[in-house]
């Protein structure tokens, strides 16, 4: 049981495994009963609740007032003196005349945040904005209308010059497959819940990948189509991450020049003359990034500053100008076609196999005491005395995460491995056994079984990706 109280006038309460009992100074809320316009929203695995002005949240399919549950996902929405609520699993909102992977962020958003130790909006910060041509309206279920900017599936590009707010952009992005609460300024930035950020991560460890893709014809011959290394380079790693997301099933791609490997992302016109293409084992990702969206039907947003090099393959192209959006594909369009450096076109229309792997219950050998899982923060997960260092994954943003994600491998190495289920199916045997039992059906402690927050299917296999003894057939 979580307890939360606010005091006063304002209620933001509730992170729930078994029940929550919320209230505010001289009223009382009993077993998520909304009195005197609160409301609490339980849920099994994972909960956003929020307080109300004048009117109380009125549930979806459930009753006028009350609580209400949801497997998955509970967003709630604030708009003045009302609040409208709604539960959602795939996708977050219907997102009328545009695609359903397209992310919405609502005009008047605030992006920033106060520091880079703070998750609080930033004060006086230069509301969200969205272009006209990319505008577009939502009716919630309270009623209300928001407008904001929906971008379709395909490839997009966002530039601009260095601190006007690309990064910016992407990082709420990022957070847009989480809900926020009431005064987070991204209430309404949202992303297809299996987005997945992108980056390079030197030194992590890599089992079995099938990187051929991007990269092929490695000197000694190394094996790319089952690829393992102990530390990974910028663009093995990169590679590898891709496909890790693929494997897990996400269908858009979030890539950060910033925190990408340079030869990954681009091989500019002068050094496809210089290096003939056999020469070169690496197909960078933007030989490759509209084969995964017209063969996979993935997306992908990307931040650019340094090259021009995916204009050609881009479908639309905004620039980011004093934290102000703008749609630049028609100039962007135009450069690309008069450019005197021609690329030569070195990929194909297909992608490549994205190929599923089998973990061995031999990967997890350790016994007794040396056996345990126990989380050390957001960041590292200990095996016995082993790290597991999850740094890399940039989507994971709360220790109770964490927690939870040790407290399932070590569910999923003593219940499920059985050397013939594929890593995706396995971790779906566990969310199916999560979703029809609880959380506490996989915890080892009877009761309650501690701080834990439900990780996405992509972090949790993300961390069995970064695990050294991590065994592949």
């Amino acid at each position: 049981v979580v307890m939360a109280v606010a005091a006063v006038e304002r209620v933001v309460a509730g992170i729930a495994i078994d029940a929550v009992i919320a209230g505010i100074a001289g009223h009382a809320v009993i077993a998520g009963i909304a009195v005197d316009g609160v409301v609490v929203l339980a849920a099994g695995h994972d909960v956003v609740a929020c307080a109300a002005v004048d009117i109380v949240v009125a549930p979806v399919a459930v009753q006028v007032v009350g609580p209400f549950v949801t497997v998955d996902r509970v967003v709630a929405v604030t708009a003045g003196d009302g609040v409208g609520g709604f539960a959602a699993r795939d996708p977050v909102v219907p997102l009328p005349a545009v695609h359903e992977s397209a992310p919405p962020s609502r005009d008047d958003a605030i992006l920033p945040r106060h520091s880079g130790v703070s998750d609080k909006p930033m004060k006086d910060a230069v509301p969200f904005s969205s272009p006209d041509n990319l505008k577009i309206e939502i009716s919630l279920p309270s009623g209300q209308t928001v407008s904001g900017m929906g971008l379709a599936e395909g490839i997009t590009l966002i530039v601009g010059g260095g601190y006007h707010g690309k990064s910016t952009l992407l990082q709420a992005l990022e957070r847009g497959v989480y809900n926020h609460i009431p005064g987070d300024g991204r209430e309404l930035v949202i992303v297809r819940s299996n987005a997945s950020k992108i980056r390079a991560e030197d030194g992590r460890n890599i089992e079995k990948v099938n990187i051929s893709t991007f990269i092929n014809n490695l000197p000694a011959k190394k094996d790319t189509i089952k690829f393992s290394t102990e530390n990974a380079s910028g663009s093995t790693s990169q590679a590898a991450n891709v496909m890790e997301a693929l494997e897990s099933g996400s269908r858009l791609m979030l890539i950060d020049e910033d925190t990408s490997a340079t030869n990954f992302m681009i091989r500019d016109a002068r050094m496809q003359k210089l290096i003939a293409p056999d020469k070169e084992p690496i197909t960078p990702f933007s030989e490759k990034v509209k084969p995964l969206y017209d063969d996979k039907g993935v997306s992908t947003i990307l931040i650019v500053g340094g090259s021009g090099d995916y204009f050609d393959v881009a479908d639309r192209v905004l620039m980011m100008d004093e934290y102000r959006l703008k749609d630049v594909t028609g100039a962007a369009k135009e450069i690309a076609d008069t450019d005197v450096h021609q690329k030569e076109n070195m990929s194909d229309s297909i992608f490549g196999d994205i190929t599923p792997r089998i973990p061995l219950k031999s990967g997890f050998r350790k016994s007794g005491k040396d056996a345990r899982l126990k989380a050390k923060g957001r960041t590292v997960i200990m095996y016995g005395r082993e790290p597991i260092e999850i740094a890399g994954l940039e989507q994971l943003v709360d220790d109770s995460q964490t927690n939870c994600i040790s407290v399932m491998i070590d569910y999923l190495k003593n219940e499920v491995l059985d050397d013939r289920l594929t890593l995706s199916q396995a971790a779906d045997r566990i969310y199916d056994h999560i979703d029809k039992n609880g959380m506490d059906a996989i915890s080892p402690h009877s009761g309650h079984p501690g701080n834990m927050a439900l990780p996405r299917k992509q972090e949790f296999m993300g961390a069995l990706n970064r695990y050294r003894g991590f065994s592949i057939r």
